[in-house]
This record gives structure tokens, C-alpha cells and sequence, in this order.
């Protein structure tokens, strides 16, 4: 971009670019239909090894999709979808039909792990509700995020705990022998 920026860390833009896809629950094919941004393009831009730098329309399409600021997307590691996603949020209304614009909920458990391995509290643990909170705008369940828990704890990346014994409440933690 030549308006006086700093060079795009590509690497970063191109983690950032997955993570917000996969938060706000959009296929490649979803965010193609929403920016008109070349399916192609899209999977070589959240490739790291790719190192195609977007241009100023392409950057400025992320942001209005995803409501974040520049510095977000292409500085900061681990961005999160703005508190507002208008645009997103109109998309997702406007196309509830259309399944290919939308990640399964076979997904849900990638998102999870890939969000959740790098989250400082789950070495303590979290429930299913304070998991949630990580992901305001993903529109997932409680129902949806403890069955892909499960799923983690069967392939033992996570461990599960019932402190109260009761079966109603869990605390999920990473698998420290699995990392």
C-alpha cells in the first residue's frame, strides 16, 4: 500500500484473515459473495507462505466485512471481529440460505482448538460459557460449543473436569501432554 503505512507483515495478515473468516463463520466462498474478492485471492491471501501483499480496495473490503481497524488486521496478532459488524451481520441475513456461504458446525471444533490453544486461561480452565464470550460474534450455542468440546476431548486435546460432581457443569482444559 503506498499511503504511508508500514509494510503489511503478510504472515500476520494472512493468520488474521483466517481467524476472522472462521469467527464470523464464513466459508471462502461466503466472504467472495460479501467482497467480490476473488475466491482464489482469498485462499492465497490466508496462505502464510503465499506473501501476497492486497492492495488498499482489497485491505479496505476486510475491514468494512469484519468492522476492524487497520492496525488490527495487519499488526496485531489474534485479531477479533469488531463489536459492530454491520455489514457482516446484513450479509449473514441476507444469505441465511445459502449453506456454502456458512462454515459447518464440522468446523466448530477447528475454530475452537486453533482459538483456544493459544488462550492463557485454558491452562486453568474455562466452561462452555466463558468460552462463549470468546467468540461474541460467531453466533454459535452453548449446545454447539460443548459438542464440539467433546469432540476435543475425545481426540484428547483437551481434558474435561466435573469439580462439583454434578455431570451439569465442566471445566475444559488444554491437554498439557498433548501441546
Amino acid at each position: 500500500m503506498k499511503d504511508g503505512r508500514n509494510k503489511i507483515d503478510t504472515s500476520r495478515l494472512a493468520r488474521n484473515l483466517k481467524k476472522l473468516r472462521q469467527e464470523a463463520n464464513l466459508t471462502i466462498s461466503g466472504v467472495h459473495a460479501a467482497t467480490r474478492i476473488s475466491e482464489d485471492h482469498l485462499r492465497r491471501l490466508e496462505k502464510i507462505e503465499n506473501q501476497i501483499s492486497p492492495n488498499s480496495s482489497t485491505i479496505q473490503a476486510f475491514l468494512t466485512l469484519y468492522d476492524v481497524s487497520y492496525n488490527s488486521l495487519t499488526m496485531k496478532e489474534n485479531a477479533k471481529l469488531g463489536a459492530a459488524p454491520t455489514f457482516l451481520d446484513k450479509f449473514k441475513k441476507n444469505n441465511i440460505t445459502t449453506k456454502a456461504y456458512f462454515l459447518s458446525n464440522k468446523s466448530i471444533p477447528k475454530l475452537l482448538s486453533e482459538t483456544l490453544k493459544e488462550h492463557p486461561q485454558m491452562r486453568k480452565g474455562m466452561t462452555v460459557s466463558e468460552i462463549l464470550t470468546l467468540f461474541p460474534n460467531a453466533r454459535l450455542t452453548s449446545k454447539q460449543v460443548s459438542n464440539a468440546l467433546k469432540q476435543l476431548v475425545k481426540k484428547n486435546y483437551l481434558l474435561r473436569e466435573d469439580p462439583a460432581g454434578t455431570k451439569s457443569v465442566y471445566i475444559y482444559k488444554i491437554n498439557p501432554f498433548k501441546e
